[in-house]
């Protein structure tokens, strides 16, 4: 049943549907903490912002514009009659609502990534850089093992009245430690809509494709996980290259094994070398699931989007004309869009895994993947014939 307009869904299991309406606006966050060790504290702090909104370009983080296909911010509602109700604020607050919670569920979900790339990001000259990128790693993991304690957090002080203003959000904080000394805050500056974006808003689609429809606002969390390259001091050249044709992923786990097919128009792999000590890093490795495409045999719920992509940069050992990963080094976010939700995992090489250039890019190994969820199953996605071109 298609909820009418004015209702908005955040949950899924209600057997109804609401369209998707990408949202625009902007959402800004900071972050600071304190360690100490032997006796002296150290201070951090760090922040981000970036933009929603059809064409919305953020390359810190993504190397694709907004979309409405994969919107970093989207509401789930009901249709909107733009004549009838373009100038009520009392009707337009159920939307910005909608946006406003997905946008504080987004920046929880794709925080610990950008925590993440921030601290690999740091300039070299950093007072006690390596003891604050370790730091910052810490309050990645514990914002991605918490990520519901973050958004009852920042979305504490719901908007409106007792908001900044009707279409904002702003002030609210979510304080945390992971040891006795150890704590950091999290602040949301602002998320503000102002405002959201049918498909049919879209300007000169041809031909007019049909509204998206979604059941809660999880639909779009794959959206969030970054792809931008990791731009780490020292290493200054830098080559991209496209994913090859042919790639092949197979996810298996007790349920059985399902294959898995890819799309590679967005699918990129970037190094970069210390012209000074030769040194060389992997800063980009991304994978985009062809869609929509069947899931698993067990849950054969169709699989709207999905992304691999690289959790910081990799350093991998270099042994004759090959470089070598050992297992656990590489730790991917895989994140997917299936019918009625969506997940959003880390996973690691269980295997060693190897890549090497050859005389058209770069060439790797079979390797494994593997995530175990909450019930104690193992999921493995093998990884075969991945090949990248300039």
């Amino acid at each position: 049943m298609l909820v009418p307009t004015g209702v908005c869904l955040s949950e899924s299991g209600l057997n109804a549907f609401g369209y998707r309406h990408q949202c625009t606006g902007i959402l800004a966050l900071s972050f600071e903490g304190t360690v100490v060790v032997a006796g002296t504290t150290y201070d951090f702090e760090s922040g981000t912002s970036f933009d929603s909104g059809p064409g919305a370009s953020n390359p810190t983080w993504w190397e694709q514009p907004d979309a409405y296909d994969t919107p970093l911010v989207a509401a789930c509602c009901g249709p909107y009659d733009y004549d009838l109700n373009a100038a009520g604020q009392a009707e337009k607050t159920p939307y910005v609502n909608n946006c406003i919670a997905d946008s504080v569920q987004q920046a929880c979900i794709g925080m610990p990534a950008f925590i993440e790339k921030l601290a690999a990001e740091l300039p070299p000259d950093t007072d006690h850089e390596e003891l604050i990128q370790g730091q910052m790693a810490k309050m990645a993991e514990h914002i991605d093992t918490h990520t519901d304690e973050c958004f009852w957090s920042l979305y504490e002080q719901a908007p409106g009245p007792s908001g900044a203003a009707w279409n904002e959000l702003g002030g609210t904080t979510y304080a945390f430690c992971w040891t006795s000394n150890d704590c950091a805050t999290v602040t949301l500056g602002a998320s503000r809509i102002d405002d959201w974006t049918t498909v049919h808003d879209i300007p000169d689609p041809d031909p007019v494709p049909e509204w998206a429809t979604c059941v809660n606002w999880d639909d779009n969390n794959t959206s969030v996980i970054p792809t931008a390259s990791v731009a780490v001091p020292g290493y200054d050249a830098v080559a991209s290259s496209s994913l090859a044709p042919g790639a092949s992923l197979s996810l298996s786990s007790t349920f059985g094994t399902q294959g898995l097919t890819l799309d590679t128009t967005a699918s990129a792999m970037t190094t970069a070398t210390n012209s000074a000590t030769t040194a060389m890093i992997v800063s980009q490795l991304n994978l985009i699931g062809a869609t929509p495409t069947a899931g698993p045999s067990a849950d054969p719920k169709p699989i709207y989007d999905s992304k691999l992509a690289l959790d910081g940069p990799l350093e991998p050992l270099i042994f004759g004309t090959k470089w070598v990963v050992t297992p656990g080094d590489a730790v991917f976010i895989a994140a997917v869009h299936f019918d009625g939700g969506s997940r959003v995992v880390e996973m690691v090489n269980a295997t060693r895994s190897s890549f090497w250039q050859t005389s058209t890019g770069w060439e790797f190994a079979p390797f494994e993947l593997e995530y175990e969820d909450g019930a104690g199953i193992i999921w493995t996605l093998t990884i075969d014939d991945l090949r990248f071109t300039p």
